[in-house]
């Protein structure tokens, strides 16, 4: 079976390295989905479809949001603090431009995946793209465990580490959740 009902976490993460290392493991958990739908017998062909259709939602909606996590609040409280870390960040960034394209190539043939399932040549491309975006992941996410993630505990104080979290769950909430109380209403 293709599809797992939630890949969200039962209880709520207690900390910032929490967070980040449940983010990590949902990129891992797409990758995988990804490269189990590119293998997928053609009998699944409504399977593979909608499973491509949800890697690729992650992809684009909830990707771009940790990369802005650990470029603009994580990188910028960290920079400066320890020479081994900010070399580490540097790298970080740099990963981040070169997964671009990586990333480009396989969105479009997840796209092409979902329209036609049973294309064996599409699911030949899909799982090459995915095997390209697990090799550059599977380096970028390591880096920022090996080094990265510590470096928030011993660097960064928890009163930091909370404001650090509720930016992150205001990039994650609706539009419309984040207009202030009141906001818009007239008076009679």
């Amino acid at each position: 079976m293709l599809v797992q009902l939630s890949t969200h976490p039962t209880t709520a993460p207690g900390d910032l390295t929490e967070l980040l290392t449940d983010c990590h493991g949902r990129i891992r958990y797409f990758l995988r989905l990804a490269q189990r739908a590119a293998h997928e017998p053609p009998s699944s062909a409504d399977a593979v479809s909608e499973a491509c259709a949800r890697v690729e939602r992650y992809f684009t909606l909830a990707l771009p949001l940790h990369v802005v996590d650990e470029e603009h609040s994580i990188a910028p409280r960290l920079r400066g603090l320890d020479p081994a870390v900010d070399e580490a960040l540097r790298e970080m960034s740099r990963q981040h431009r070169r997964q671009d394209a990586t990333l480009i190539r396989f969105l479009a043939a997840l796209s092409r995946v979902q329209r036609t399932p049973t294309n064996s040549a599409e699911l030949q491309q899909l799982a090459r793209h995915t095997s390209a975006l697990m090799r550059e992941m599977d380096e970028h996410l390591a880096l920022e465990e090996a080094v990265i993630f510590p470096a928030i505990g011993r660097l960064l104080s928890s009163e930091l580490q909370t404001a650090i979290i509720g930016e992150l769950r205001k990039r994650r909430q609706p539009p419309a959740s984040r207009v202030a109380p009141g906001a818009g209403r007239t008076s009679r």
